[in-house]
C-alpha cells in the first residue's frame, strides 16, 4: 500500500502565473507533492502553473477544481525547506512561525 505524504495546514501566501495570468492565492494545506490553494478561480484542470515560495519557484499541475479552491501536484516533490517555509516554521528563514496551537508569533 502506498502512502500520500503528510498534508499541513497552513496560510501561506503565494503568486500564482499560469500561461494565461497572473494571481495572488493562499496555500491552505502543503505536503511535499502538492498543495490546495484558495482564493483563485478561472483555472482548469491539468493547466501548469508555477508557484512562488518565499524565493523558490515551484511547478505544478492543477488535478481538480472545487469553487474557489484548486488543488495541485508539484512537478517536482518540494524539499523539507520550502515546506517548512509555507508552514511558517520557526528556523525557516521566514520571519514567523505557527506554534503547537495556531498561532503565529514573530521571531
Amino acid at each position: 500500500m502506498r502512502y500520500r505524504p503528510t498534508r499541513h495546514p497552513t496560510d501561506y501566501p503565494t503568486r500564482v502565473r499560469s500561461d494565461l495570468r497572473t494571481a495572488e492565492a493562499r496555500i491552505i494545506n502543503v505536503s511535499s507533492s502538492g498543495c490546495r490553494l484558495s482564493g483563485i478561480t478561472g483555472l482548469h484542470k491539468g493547466q501548469q502553473l508555477t508557484l512562488q515560495i518565499m524565493c523558490s519557484t515551484v511547478t505544478g499541475t492543477v488535478r481538480w477544481i472545487s469553487e474557489t479552491r484548486v488543488g495541485i501536484s508539484f512537478t517536482v516533490p518540494l524539499n523539507t525547506r520550502q515546506i517548512e517555509v509555507a508552514r511558517y516554521v520557526k528556523g525557516s528563514s521566514h520571519g514567523t512561525y505557527r506554534t503547537t496551537v495556531g498561532f503565529r508569533e514573530l521571531t
